[in-house]
């Protein structure tokens, strides 16, 4: 059998969910398949370039080339194109399988394709053509996270189209090579079972979302090829065997529901709050180079429209303190969007708040108006950076509102070095408080964000359909039995797995948390990311003030995880030097330890001001100065409870309590010991030095004062003169023996 590659493939036909054959049987040749592993994949990205739609994006370039060298590594080896063919696409389905980093899996897919468009091998071309496949499967993934049924049709459409080709490979392929006709032959049952349930699935929803009852004919019989391609074992014991499950019982829901009542919107407004936090500056410096600079800022492919040197507060932020709630606006151009099935939406007004607080934001604002239980998922989703590509005003390339915002912040941070660097006034504090400018940076999560929707008029309708007849409703109590009521309690989750999966919701059961607080008839519901407002029949007045209180604690996620970071990052630099110290104290080394001691004294200085700092402003966010009433304070303080800002302004305060623990003390205290012990040794072996010199003088001079006295006895005549210079040698001698002794003590002393 050659060199083995068929049984490679044997093996693996057997077994797709197992690419580990193919994988050694390159690895066997020489072929590095260690490469082309990492290159779908997106978890072989640094963290700090991950986009939650499609991470770092490899150039072509850089992805062809390694893909071409690989292709033709393989084809100097019998079979060992339609080997790597195979591999490639099993290392790209497995990719997909656990993220939504699309474009890198796209990326590879097109590489290997270009790279082998010259091959003519019919057994290669076939394979290849499951990669055309694989690509229209992601778009119909794409779709479904983008909330889009409708859009979901025709990329299926073809990957049908693929499956239908690749029958017809079989049969061609059946003596030339079976093992791939095998394969070729289930691909295509499973995909054709597969996607024909998921277009009749997608057009059901879409038309029943349209029409109401009318669609469901069509919603049963699409629940029916469901339940045929689940049972049918076509697709195997796999993933899209449970997604046609879910897809089932979604459509199943809806079907059921057909008769009831029905949420509609028919008049209020979502808010999408970014928060992000400037590390390595002051927030007032930061808000005095927006106000200086701002207007004059392109940020995501647009310029700033408009500057304000405050921020729209109401009498609410009037408070107690000059330490007030202040800040800037850059107001960016309105955008509009267009949903991956050609509807548009929007206006959106897109906002940069800049706080003195450090509370900063990206806020987007829309009104919403004869949404439907379908459009509020859709609109709420819309916030998450995991929503499908869509097309956004401006831009010449599919992107979505959390890439849009991510592109804004990231040149929001180069503007500010560029206009601090080039003003003095600016530069200057930071140039005293020794704080360099590469160390000024925008730090936003891609997951953090809060939706604020606000419903002030909403209806019932008898069944899904735009026409179908409504009634006002004048109090939520009427609204909890709704279908799509159910929506506004939960959070967003990070993507769609199913067709109307909001359909499978629970009803909320949240409670309101500003009960007593709101009047009749309104009601609360606040989740970890989303904060609704039902304010039915409340005048905007009453409104906008809850509104920006939502907003207001949104905005501190972004705050509190900047503290808490830089507590961490100087905690780690001085937990490094108290390690260091430790181990200079474990194996008794003096060197350097009036050095240490300093560095661990001066870190330990920066830590407590941080910490200082850090408290100080937290009490006057969460305390009773910020705000004018204490019936607002009560209202932050029960939104930040429930939206679960208490827990992390709760791990903000551990984090500062342990920063402020003994164990920097004790270290410093030891060395301080330590430092101090050596200095009286060091000082008792300098007296002892003077001492031992002090002692050698005494042994030369007093032999000399001796030698002086017998040349007197000798010059009187009392001492011969053998005599005299007899002792007079001895004298000399024995000052130089008691010198010599005592200079050699100070030797061994040093």
């Amino acid at each position: 059998m050659g060199n083995g590659w068929l049984d490679a493939v044997e093996t693996y036909v057997a077994n797709t969910d197992d690419p580990r054959p193919l994988r050694d049987w390159l690895h066997g040749q020489g072929l590095e398949p260690a490469r082309l592993d990492r290159l779908p994949q997106w978890s072989t990205i640094e963290a700090a370039a991950v986009g939650r739609i499609g991470g770092e994006r490899p150039t072509e370039t850089h992805v062809d080339r390694w893909v071409a060298d690989a292709v033709r590594g393989a084809a100097r080896f019998e079979g060992g194109v339609v080997v790597l063919a195979l591999y490639v696409a099993a290392v790209c389905v497995e990719a997909w399988g656990r993220s939504s980093h699309y474009d890198r899996i796209v990326g590879v897919i097109t590489a290997a394709q270009r790279a082998t468009a010259a091959d003519g091998d019919p057994v290669t071309a076939a394979v290849l053509r499951q990669l055309d496949s694989l690509r229209h499967e992601i778009d119909v993934a794409r779709a479904l996270v983008c909330t889009a049924p409708m859009a979901m049709v025709p990329p299926a459409e073809r990957v049908l189209t693929v499956a239908r080709r690749a029958e017809e490979d079989a049969a061609e392929l059946a003596e030339v090579c079976p093992p791939i006709a095998r394969y070729l032959a289930r691909l295509a049952v499973a995909k054709t079972a597969y996607y024909r349930g998921i277009v009749a699935a997608a057009r059901a929803v879409g038309e029943f979302e349209a029409t109401g009852r009318a669609a469901l004919p069509k919603v049963r019989r699409a629940i029916d090829l469901l339940r045929e391609a689940e049972s049918s074992g076509a697709t195997g014991d796999t993933f899209d065997t449970t997604e046609l499950r879910a897809h089932r019982r979604s459509l199943q829901l809806l079907a059921d529901a057909v008769d009831d009542d029905w949420l509609v919107v028919e008049a209020g407004k979502i808010i999408y709050v970014y928060p992000f936090a400037i590390r390595g500056a002051p927030d007032a410096l930061v808000v005095r180079a927006a106000r200086r600079y701002g207007a004059g800022w392109r940020l995501g492919g647009h310029p700033v429209r408009w500057m304000r040197d405050f921020l729209p507060v109401g009498d609410t932020w009037e408070g107690a303190t000059e330490r007030r709630y202040e800040g800037v606006v850059l107001e960016l151009p309105d955008l509009t969007i267009t949903t991956a099935d050609g509807r548009p939406r929007g206006p959106y007004r897109v906002e940069l708040r800049f706080s003195q607080l450090g509370n900063h934001y990206l806020r987007v604002e829309s009104a919403m108006r004869d949404a439907r239980a379908g459009n509020v998922y859709e609109a709420l989703h819309r916030a998450a950076p995991e929503h499908g590509m869509e097309t956004i005003s401006g831009k010449d390339h599919e992107s979505n509102l959390g890439e849009h915002v991510r592109q804004i912040l990231t040149e929001l941070g180069q503007r500010i070095v560029h206009s601090v660097s080039h003003d003095p006034l600016l530069r200057g504090p930071l140039e005293d408080a020794g704080r360099p400018l590469s160390r000024v940076e925008v730090k936003a999560r891609p997951d953090l964000y809060h939706v604020v929707l606000s419903i002030q008029d909403a209806a019932l309708a008898a069944g899904p359909g735009r026409g179908a007849p409504r009634r006002r409703v004048n109090s939520v109590e009427e609204l909890r039995g709704a279908v799509g009521w159910q929506i506004l309690g939960h959070p967003v989750s990070e993507a769609t797995y199913a067709l109307a999966e909001w359909a499978r919701y629970t009803p909320a059961v949240r409670k309101n948390p500003l009960a007593g607080l709101t009047l009749a008839h309104e009601h609360v519901i606040a989740t970890l990311n989303t904060t609704v407002l039902v304010m039915l029949g409340t005048p905007n007045v009453m409104v906008e003030p809850l509104e920006a209180m939502a907003e207001f604690t949104a905005s501190l996620e972004g705050l509190i995880g900047a503290w808490r970071e830089k507590i961490v990052e100087y905690r780690l630099r001085l937990v490094e030097s108290m390690d260091e110290a430790e181990r200079a104290l474990a194996s008794g080394r003096i060197t350097g330890v009036g050095d240490t001691l300093a560095q661990l004294q001066n870190q330990q200085l920066v830590l407590q001001r941080l910490v200082a700092e850090a408290q100080s402003l937290l009490m006057h966010i969460f305390g009773p100065t910020l705000v004018s009433a204490e019936v607002e304070r009560d209202i932050l303080d029960r939104l930040a409870e429930a939206t679960g800002v208490n827990r992390l302004r709760a791990d903000l305060y551990e984090q500062l309590e342990q920063a402020s623990s003994g164990r920097a003390e004790a270290v410093i205290d030891a060395l301080a010991r330590l430092r101090e012990q050596r200095a009286r040794e060091n000082q008792a072996l300098r007296d002892s030095r003077q001492r031992i010199l002090v002692e050698a003088f005494a042994w030369l001079f007093g032999a000399a004062s001796i030698s002086g006295v017998i040349q007197v006895l000798h010059d009187a005549e009392w001492m011969s003169g053998a005599h005299a210079v007899r002792w007079s040698l001895s004298l000399v001698a024995l000052g130089g023996v008691g010198c010599a002794w005592a200079m050699l003590r100070l030797w061994r002393r040093k």
